[in-house]
């Protein structure tokens, strides 16, 4: 019969370590620049007038909002409740409750 498993490749430890050491010490190894192309997408359009990129160049940003949106609040809320239970959090706004028994809790 044959093993599904490939089989463990032995290395030396020393020498492979060695060999880590040796590949980025080495000053003849050329490195590849970082620079990034524009990815254009090809239209079936044969015609040669057609735009592919506008003459105005744009930022790329992501924007992230300061508060929370309705839907994440509501899925906080649920997850409270699974964890502590629906008297917990209901309780939660007559007293407060120190951060350690919350965080034993959890534990």
């Amino acid at each position: 019969r044959c093993s599904l498993r490939p089989k463990k490749r032995m290395l030396n430890r020393s020498s492979l370590e060695e060999n880590i050491k040796e590949y980025y010490l080495d000053k003849n190894i050329k490195r590849k620049p970082n620079n990034l192309e524009t990815i254009y997408e090809e239209n079936d359009d044969t015609s040669g007038n057609s735009k592919y990129m506008s003459a105005k160049r744009f930022k790329r940003m992501l924007l992230f909002k300061t508060e929370p949106t309705a839907s994440k609040l509501r899925k906080r809320h649920a997850k409270a409740q699974k964890v502590f239970g629906s008297k917990v959090t209901k309780s939660y706004n007559k007293r407060r409750v120190s951060m350690q028994s919350i965080l034993d809790k959890l534990d």
